[in-house]
This record gives C-alpha cells, structure tokens and sequence, in this order.
C-alpha cells in the first residue's frame, strides 16, 4: 500500500510540477508539494498575496490531490467526470488510490481548466470570483 501511495504522489507531483515555472512550489518534499498563484489581488474586499492552486501529500490511506480551483469555481468543474467525481471528498480533495491512464488523463485536464483561471490573475485583479 505504501508504495502504491509513493508511486501516486510520484505521479501528482509529475504532473503539477510541469506549472512549477508559472506558479510558486510552496513545498516540495518526499511526501508534500504544493503550487501556488503569488500576486497580490482582492477576494471579498481582501487583499491576498497568494492562493493555493494545487497539491498533493501521501495520507495514510490514500494520496491526497488538493485542487483549489474546484472550490473557488464549482460550476466550472460540473462536467468533471463521473469516475474523478467519486475521487471527491469535501470540496477540493480527492482520494486517488489507483493510478491509471483514465485518473491521468483527468487530472491532466483538471489542471489545464484550473490553470486558465488561476493563472491569468494579475497584480491588483479584483475579477477572480
């Protein structure tokens, strides 16, 4: 189990990596990475200087994929499909525990709708919500 959960995070950390040079890798370890837009814009009348947009960190049963953009933006996610919906527990994790081209694939298209909102805020934005 546990190097199945290595080989997933290995997988994650793959994929969210390749927005490593447009976003902030706010950690990086054997077991945690974490992508961040950093840019000050307003949020509900706050001035924010970054924002999570996507990570991964092994659980004891599972790999977490964290993917922020999915609950700053549902209804832009709705068409998700139906095998990456059962993944979703809360509002922005999903438990990954098998990897294969299907969740791959997925997760790969998660990123690029994420990415095309997270990734053209610009300094002082106001339009983000």
């Amino acid at each position: 189990m546990e190097d199945q959960r290595k080989f997933i995070f290995e997988q994650l950390k793959r994929l969210l990596a390749s927005y490593a040079d447009r976003l902030y890798e706010k950690s990086n370890s054997d077991t945690k990475y974490e992508l961040m837009v950093k840019v000050n814009f307003k949020l509900n009348n706050r001035t924010l200087t970054q924002l999570d947009f996507a990570s991964t960190v092994i659980q004891k049963n599972f790999t977490g994929f964290y993917f922020f953009p999915i609950y700053s933006h549902p209804s832009r996610f709705l068409e998700m499909p139906v095998a990456m919906r059962k993944k979703l527990k809360g509002k922005s994790c999903f438990h990954i525990t098998k990897w294969d081209a299907e969740t791959e694939n997925n997760i790969k298209e998660l990123l690029v709708q994420g990415y095309s909102l997270y990734g053209n805020i610009k300094e002082g934005d106001q339009k983000f919500i």
